[in-house]
């Protein structure tokens, strides 16, 4: 559901995408940072960074990738 939000061009729903940012499963809270990032929110750094600080190596992989795919570059700094 996240994917066709954001294909879509829902950015009117990205109050509830932020709501899933903490969600329990890792791919859902991804998707949703995912799409923040596509949707340009001003939060979706600060996600990125959270997400850089996690003891999940998985996830901080994931999140580089993710960083790295939408050239975020604001992340690196503090």
């Amino acid at each position: 559901m996240i994917y066709l939000i954001r294909e879509c061009k829902g950015t009117g729903e990205a109050d509830k995408i932020r709501k899933l940012v903490r969600h329990d499963n890792a791919t859902i809270r991804m998707e949703a940072v995912k799409t923040l990032l596509h949707f340009r929110t001003p939060d979706a750094i600060s996600h990125v960074r959270t997400f850089l600080q996690s003891e999940d190596p998985d996830v901080r992989k994931a999140t580089i990738r993710l960083a790295g795919t939408y050239k975020v570059r604001e992340w690196c700094r503090p």
